[in-house]
């Protein structure tokens, strides 16, 4: 849609803008953020129709919505209805979209009670890295998302890019309304709401050192995200894990400055909680440098 005027929100649980950046080194110019939680809560869907209020007045042709991958969207209805009522005529919502990982997909739901209500709520599916597990596994996976919403379009991504238009029906006069609320989605399930915590570097430090750091407490996590300046080369490297792996990857908007605001790195934990001391003893330890919790 790169000859379209289109708006993104992106919606964080953390406290630091690591998927704004990326969005922001593919050329993404109408861009909101919202941090620090899930946007179907009440803290903040006030923010979130601020800033599609924001979005209209640029002309926007299309705003997609990013929601934290911890979002509970069983409140997703009365978030559209506000939306719709306050901009009335101005805007026709098109249904919701759920990125299913097929390598971690059936590990996950058994901690997090959040992605099943996901699948209930969604309107379409696409199962990605289908082409990294066997052929019994991604079964296995299409038949809980039948069980769950047995009508639902669901796409298998095995290495080949999807055609945009086979998942989003821009520009077809379609209003998908969303399901009513079903109180079994209550609460967050025994693991309890997800913590987090968030570091920030007060220098750079090397990746060796970065890597011992995250080995250790990558297992004690459910989520990692960030954004930390190494020494080698003078240059950021992306955190990301799922699990009890940790990866650093090659950050790849080079050319757009990050602001201090999106270095860091977010831990999401279910579950008990390692205490902000042990997180930072774990850093002076591994790195040799000094972090400080925001």
């Amino acid at each position: 849609m790169h000859l379209k005027r289109v708006g993104v929100i992106v919606n964080e649980w953390g406290d630091l803008g690591v998927d704004k950046n990326l969005l922001k080194s593919t050329g993404v110019q109408h861009l909101y953020e919202l941090l620090g939680g899930q946007l179907f809560c009440s803290c903040l869907s006030g923010s979130f129709l601020l800033d599609i209020e924001s979005l209209l007045s640029l002309k926007v042709t299309t705003i997609f919505i990013e929601t934290s991958g911890l979002a509970k969207p069983s409140t997703l209805r009365d978030v559209i209805v506000e939306a719709l009522k306050r901009f009335e005529g101005r805007v026709l919502y098109q249904g919701m979209v759920c990125v299913v990982d097929a390598q971690r997909f059936l590990s996950l739901r058994s901690v997090v009670k959040a992605l099943d209500e996901q699948v209930a709520y969604a309107d379409h599916f696409i199962v990605t890295k289908a082409d990294r597990v066997d052929p019994e596994t991604v079964q296995r996976i299409i038949q809980v998302l039948r069980e769950l919403k047995p009508n639902a379009e669901i796409i298998t991504r095995a290495g080949n890019p999807i055609p945009f238009r086979s998942v989003f029906k821009i520009g077809t006069p379609v209003e998908v309304i969303p399901q009513p609320y079903d109180p079994c989605w209550d609460g967050w399930g025994e693991g309890g709401q997800p913590r987090k915590i968030t570091i920030v570097p007060k220098e750079q430090v090397t990746q060796n050192g970065l890597k011992r750091f995250l080995e250790e407490l990558a297992p004690h996590t459910l989520r990692i995200k960030g954004l930390v300046p190494l020494r080698e080369g003078m240059r950021l490297v992306q955190v990301d894990g799922i699990g009890e792996e940790a990866h650093l990857l090659p950050w790849v908007g080079a050319k757009i400055p990050v602001q201090p605001e999106g270095i860091g790195i977010t831990f999401v934990w279910i579950g008990p909680t390692l205490s902000q001391e042990r997180v930072l003893q774990s850093w002076k330890i591994h790195t040799g440098t000094e972090a400080e919790m925001v």
